[in-house]
């Protein structure tokens, strides 16, 4: 949504909903205690007109009244997510983006937004907050180059909560071989070691997946973690330290549309030997969605983990390949890079007596492949930017993978 807003300069605001919880309208009998200081007769209780915090149904009666107001009055929600709704009028369009009680307005018509802004802040209690700045905890600047996403605010928080503002930075957030053995004292009792991988979650899902290889590993820990784990865990934030600053960039001018996929795995990284997958996808080279996921089951060679990375990275691709169908951008090109020559050439052939047990991700990978949804091509293992989310690497090798995700420096 951000990238669609600056790349097509659309116009955007955010409002905020207050009390989002008190405007939905129950569809069943709630009935609840006098609260204190109020005189009831004795027996008697207080029925529910509407939702209160705290009552269960209180999210989704808030979301089902809004939706319908909205789709009641031109707006069709995507099928693809559902915070999405859309808007057309001839060549003007509206972009309307809900999370819990924040929203973020998109349009190319100044006059259709206004027109927006003010239906909805007649019919529920909102605050305009003017022009989009800050989202959810993420700073968004504007420069003449492009647009940055930052959280260094939040990332100082997170530093001063974990008394570690005075840390001696580092160069990256993990260690090439980072401390996988449990034997020792278990410490997540004694320390904040949960509230750490959460705080870390939050900013990696953000703007921050340099950080994603980092945090899914020392979330393996979280009911067994040691000290070795838990120094492991600082030094993440001792490389937030010396990263502050750093933004994911999304430059201006954009003509024609694309997507590049990495798709990445270690094979047998873990201690139980099951291996990492790690993709991203870039659209027009700016980084949009990315994740690493500890697989499920033990793959028996590089060729099968690859396959599974893949696999994967493929639904993701699709999907947001459909997400922007909704934004009404066509697509020139689809392609997913992948580094291993023998996962490639198993899609050309007809002899997968081998790789049986991965039949279904193969025959799916092998039927999008035939039809040409998207393109293959193998790209070098010092060129694969997923290489990031699958391990730790060394300094030149991180960083290289740094600027061809478009982490920068504000």
């Amino acid at each position: 949504m951000l990238t669609r807003c600056y790349c097509q300069s659309l116009l955007a605001i955010q409002l905020d909903v207050c009390n989002a919880f008190l405007h939905g309208d129950l569809q069943e009998e709630v009935y609840i205690k006098p609260p204190d200081g109020v005189s009831v007769p004795n027996g008697m209780a207080c029925k529910l007109n509407r939702t209160l915090y705290g009552l269960k149904q209180a999210p989704y009666a808030w979301n089902s009244k809004f939706s319908n107001f909205v789709m009641n009055h031109g707006f069709s929600q995507s099928p693809r997510d559902k915070c999405l709704y859309v808007k057309m009028n001839g060549d003007q369009k509206v972009y309307l983006l809900l999370y819990v009680d924040d929203i973020i307005l998109a349009s190319n018509s100044r006059d259709l937004l206004d027109e927006v802004r003010q239906l909805l802040m007649s019919h529920f209690s909102m605050k305009d907050l003017g022009q989009l700045h800050n989202f959810l905890g993420i700073k968004i600047e504007r420069t003449a180059d492009g647009m940055f996403l930052n959280q260094s605010l939040y990332f100082e928080n997170v530093l001063r909560r974990f008394n570690m503002m005075n840390c001696k930075p580092v160069s990256t957030p993990l260690e090439c071989k980072p401390p996988k053995s449990i034997e020792g004292e278990c410490i997540v009792e004694s320390k904040p070691y949960r509230q750490l991988v959460g705080c870390l979650m939050y900013g990696m899902l953000a703007t921050r997946p340099d950080l994603s290889m980092a945090v899914n590993f020392f979330s393996r820990f979280l009911s067994c973690a040691t000290n070795e784990q838990w120094n492991g865990l600082k030094r993440v934030l001792r490389y937030i330290k010396g990263s502050l600053k750093r933004s994911l960039f999304f430059p201006k001018n954009v003509s024609k549309y694309s997507i590049e996929g990495y798709a990445d795995a270690d094979f047998g990284g873990d201690s139980d030997f099951k291996s990492t997958s790690g993709y991203l996808l870039q659209l027009n080279k700016r980084t949009v969605l990315w994740a690493t996921r500890k697989q499920d089951t033990v793959a028996l060679s590089t060729c099968e983990a690859e396959y599974v990375s893949l696999a994967t990275t493929a639904c993701d691709l699709f999907w947001l390949e459909n997400l922007l169908a909704d934004f009404q951008i066509d697509l020139s090109t689809s392609v997913l890079y992948e580094d291993n020559q023998s996962c490639i050439e198993a899609l050309k052939r007809a002899d997968y007596k081998r790789l049986k047990h991965i039949n279904v991700k193969l025959y799916f990978l092998k039927d999008l492949f035939e039809k040409e949804n998207f393109l293959i091509q193998y790209i070098q293992s010092k060129d694969q930017l997923a290489d990031i989310l699958t391990k730790g690497l060394l300094c030149e090798a991180f960083i290289r993978c740094i600027r061809g995700i478009g982490l920068r420096d504000l």
